[in-house]
Parts: structure tokens; C-alpha cells; sequence
């Protein structure tokens, strides 16, 4: 019995574990906007632009990144969530004691009174020192913080994890998930301001950890734009940032607003970028773009934290494209081998004489016809994926390897162009059939094998006749054979459905030696 119970806490603590990790490493943290303001006069014009221009920047900061939650963040959410507490027991606190002082008016009898009057002043005491308690938590919050151990947490009952070691990476998420969704604050949280308790709860009560909010400028054709990020709980701005440009260029201008405050939004220390570019040619002259914008050379340089595209391209060489979470370290080496662009072609042609026309790259197209049995290909340095169509529609895929497509290369192909759906579909109808009949096969053979064997025991015990054991004995032969030719036939189907299944795949080039 101790054994059974020792095994059952065993698998409750893994349990525990699993659903505790969950809850640890699934946090979010939740980006929203809030429509901007228009400080100049209002016209049609700037109204769309203060719901345009906010979108636009949400659609292009840190959707689907992470954020790195620091120390004096985690204070602050502690601290907010004793505040709400303290807040709550407070009312609670002034709720008993309205009850004690109408307790003069409702008991009449002393000793009823002097009796409710200690009951209501237990209730009150108990208020009061989970007040006090509640203070002393916030106190030692902050003492832990100013002395360096907040980031200390204990993620199991029994491992603990420091501050050197305890990953506080969250998920940024934009609010419902939706950019074209703003926060919408009440007037009364609007009139008293974003740093105000009204303004904070009702962001708090929508589970926003990040606000952004801007004001924006028109004279003429030009607009200037601030924006501002908010950091809750707590309401501190953590970003400002002011951009002019045209008000026709509205992508611009949220562009590079995106791109400043994404680093806020991430609070990541930024990564060094070190390459090692071979060929040593293509080193000399190669050109890197990081997510659209072109560094002047391929020097050791640094970049935000977070999911980055980078192409690198060699005039006389194929460009390479890298797209990488460059996160959780501060240095990251990035080889890269850049292939010599290829000019020439190589031919290839059917292995049966068929017409129709060959199709490779979506730009380049050869009629087949049987005077003209091959096609040639350029050669780019990778494998060619086509398609051979004949006149009556019907087509197959050719597949060309990237050790075959080179340079004056003669390869020959045997296509088989027809309907493969089809065929694929008349396969599968056939298994199927083979299978129902199978399975219909099945309860009539176990029904006469079960009455063979109970007139079988019976012949040996001289209660059954032989004629009965062998009517049944012939009946259940008979039975087994028709399945067994079920089963054979529902084999024979399955192969060739998965056989019509792989003719899918395209037809390999092979080098005509």
C-alpha cells in the first residue's frame, strides 16, 4: 500500500511540474495603441490619420517577438498586485467599520451590543493586519530590489533558480491579436491622464503591459508625429520619439517610428554580428541588407535583439538570405558560402517521343514536338523543378538535380503525363472496396468456424453426428478461402493506391551516358 502511494505522489509531482512550467514560460506580454490626438485643427484628413498612422506602426514593431522583462519590471507588478490588494482591503475596512458604528443604533440591549461591538472589532483587527502584512511584503520587495536578489524565484517547490539563471523572456502579442484594434480608454480616464491611478486601472484591467500613444502636428502637407511608450503596471514612458515627414508618406514615417521603438518594446541589449564570407572574392565586394536596409560593408556590426532577416550578395555570385531569432546571446558568427553565378545551358530531352511543351521557372517554355524531342534549360547554379503539359491537358513534374543542371549537360527524362488525381481517386475507391469487402467477409467466417467448432466438440463427446461436423467443417473452408481472397485482393489494392500515391512525385533527370 505504501509502495502504491509513494508511486502516486511521484506521478502528482511530475504532474505538478509539467503544469507548472507551463504556467511559467507561457507569459505575454500584451502591446496595444490608443488612437492619437490632433493638436492643429481638425479636418477629415487628419481624423483618418490619427487611426491610420497608429495601426500602420503596429503592423511593423515587435508582433510575435519577445520581450526581456527586467528587475524593476517584475517590482512593479508585484507591487502593483499588492496595491490592488491593499486597495481591496481597505474598502473592506471601511465597510466593517460603518457596520460597528451602526451597531449603536441597531442593538438596543447592552450586553447584545458590547458582544457584536468584539465580534466587529475581531473583524476589523483581522483587516488591519493583513494591511500591515501587506505593507511589510512591499517593503521587502523594494529592499530585495535595491539589494540585487528580486530576480530571485522559485519556479518548483524544490528548485530554485537565481537571478543569473531565471529566464523573464515573454512573448509580445498585439492586443486582441488584432492591429486595426486601439484601446479605448472612458473620458473620465482620458480627462484625468495616462499617468493617473484611473487612467492605469483600466489599462491594467485590459492586461496591456505596453501603451503606445502619439500627437500629431499638420501644417501644410507635412505632419510631425511624437510618440510615446507606456510601461505597465507602473505608467512610466519608456520611449519618446518624434518623426516629420509628408503626409502622403505615411508608411515611411511609421517605419521609422517602428523601427526606434522596437528596441523599447524588446528591452534587449543589442547583438554583435561577426561574418566569415567565402569565397575571399565575394568577401571584398559583398553587400549585407538587414530586413531592407543596406550595410555599406561586411565589418563586425550590431543590431537589436529579435527575429532578423540579412541577405548577403556578391556581385558575380548567388546572394544568400539568413532569417534568424538572434536572441539569449551577445555575439553570433555567421558563415556564409556564396556559389558563382552560372551562365550556359543544358539540354534535356524525353526518353518517349510524346508532344507537348515543357514548362521551368515560369519563364521559360519549349514546345515538344516529335522532329524536336529536347528542351534547353539556363543553369543557374540550382535544381530545376518543371512541368511537361501535352496538348490534352494532362501533365507530369520533372525534377532536375542541382549536380545535373550544369553547363552543357545532355540528360534524358522518361515523363508520363496523365490525370494523376484521378487515378489517385480510382485507387483509393478500389482499396476501399477491397477493404469493405474484407470486413463484410469477416462475421460469416467466424459464425462458421464457431459452429464447426461447438459440432466438432460435440461429434467427439457423442452428442453431435458426423454430417453436422462436416457440413459445418466444408462451410467454414469455404469461408476462409473467400476471405483470404478478400485479404489478397485488399493488399494487391493498397499497393497500387500507394503506388498511383508516389507517382506524384516528379520525374528525375537522369545524364544520358
Amino acid at each position: 500500500m505504501k509502495g502504491k502511494f509513494f508511486c502516486s505522489k511521484k506521478i502528482l509531482i511530475i504532474l505538478f511540474l509539467i503544469i507548472e512550467s507551463y504556467i511559467v514560460y507561457s507569459e505575454e506580454w500584451v502591446l496595444a495603441c490608443q488612437k492619437f490626438t490632433v493638436n492643429t485643427k481638425k479636418n477629415s484628413s487628419t481624423e483618418q490619420i490619427s487611426s491610420l498612422l497608429p495601426q500602420l506602426i503596429l503592423e511593423q514593431t515587435l508582433n510575435n517577438g519577445i520581450r526581456f522583462i527586467s528587475s524593476e519590471e517584475h517590482l512593479d507588478r508585484q507591487l502593483n498586485s499588492l496595491q490592488t490588494e491593499r486597495l481591496s482591503l481597505f474598502l473592506q475596512l471601511s465597510k466593517e467599520s460603518k457596520v460597528k458604528d451602526s451597531l449603536f443604533l441597531t442593538k438596543i440591549k447592552p450586553r447584545e451590543l458590547e458582544k457584536a461591538i468584539h465580534l466587529q472589532d475581531k473583524k476589523i483587527q483581522e483587516i488591519q493586519e493583513k494591511i500591515d502584512l501587506n505593507l511589510s511584503e512591499a517593503d521587502k520587495l523594494i529592499e530585495d530590489y535595491n539589494n540585487g536578489d528580486l530576480n530571485e524565484k522559485k519556479i518548483f517547490p524544490f528548485i530554485k533558480k537565481t537571478k543569473h539563471d531565471y529566464s523573464t523572456n515573454e512573448d509580445v502579442v498585439l492586443y486582441k491579436n488584432d492591429s486595426s484594434q486601439f484601446f479605448t480608454p472612458s473620458d473620465n480616464a482620458i480627462k484625468n491622464g495616462v499617468n493617473t491611478y484611473i487612467f492605469e486601472k483600466e489599462v491594467n484591467n485590459a492586461k496591456i503591459n505596453g501603451l503606445i500613444t502619439g500627437e500629431i502636428s499638420a501644417f501644410g502637407n507635412y505632419i510631425s508625429v511624437t510618440t510615446y511608450l507606456y510601461l505597465y503596471p507602473g505608467s512610466k514612458c519608456i520611449s519618446t520619439i518624434t518623426e516629420v515627414g509628408n503626409i502622403d508618406d505615411l508608411i515611411g514615417i511609421s517605419s521609422r517610428i517602428a523601427r526606434k521603438i522596437t528596441p523599447a518594446i524588446a528591452n534587449t541589449l543589442p547583438v554583435q554580428l561577426k561574418f566569415n564570407i567565402e569565397p575571399e572574392i565575394a568577401s571584398e565586394n559583398a553587400v549585407i541588407t538587414v530586413d531592407g536596409v543596406t550595410v555599406k560593408s561586411t565589418d563586425d556590426f550590431i543590431i537589436d535583439a529579435g527575429i532578423h532577416s540579412l541577405t548577403i550578395s556578391a556581385e558575380g555570385f548567388e546572394s544568400e538570405t539568413i532569417t534568424y531569432k538572434f536572441s539569449d546571446d551577445k555575439l553570433f558568427l555567421i558563415d556564409v558560402k556564396l556559389t558563382p553565378l552560372q551562365s550556359g545551358s543544358f539540354n534535356i530531352k524525353l526518353k518517349k517521343i510524346n508532344e507537348g511543351f515543357f514548362y521551368f521557372r515560369g519563364i521559360e517554355t519549349t514546345e515538344i514536338t516529335p522532329e524536336k524531342n529536347s528542351a534547353s534549360i539556363s543553369v543557374n547554379g540550382k535544381s530545376v523543378l518543371g512541368l511537361f503539359k501535352n496538348p490534352v491537358g494532362e501533365n507530369a513534374f520533372v525534377y532536375v538535380s542541382e549536380k545535373n543542371a550544369v553547363v552543357d549537360n545532355n540528360l534524358v527524362i522518361n515523363v508520363k503525363p496523365f490525370d494523376r488525381a484521378e487515378n489517385i481517386d480510382k485507387r483509393r475507391r478500389s482499396m476501399y472496396t477491397a477493404y469493405s469487402a474484407l470486413i463484410c467477409s469477416l462475421p460469416l467466417t467466424y459464425y462458421c468456424l464457431g459452429n464447426f467448432n461447438s459440432a466438432d466438440k460435440a461429434y467427439k463427446n457423442n452428442v453431435g453426428s458426423y454430417d453436422d461436423a462436416m457440413m459445418w467443417q466444408n462451410r467454414t473452408y469455404g469461408c476462409i478461402g473467400i476471405t483470404s481472397a478478400c485479404g489478397i485482393w485488399f493488399v494487391v489494392e493498397l499497393v497500387r493506391y500507394m503506388f498511383a500515391a508516389n507517382q506524384v512525385l516528379p520525374a528525375n533527370a537522369k545524364k544520358i551516358k
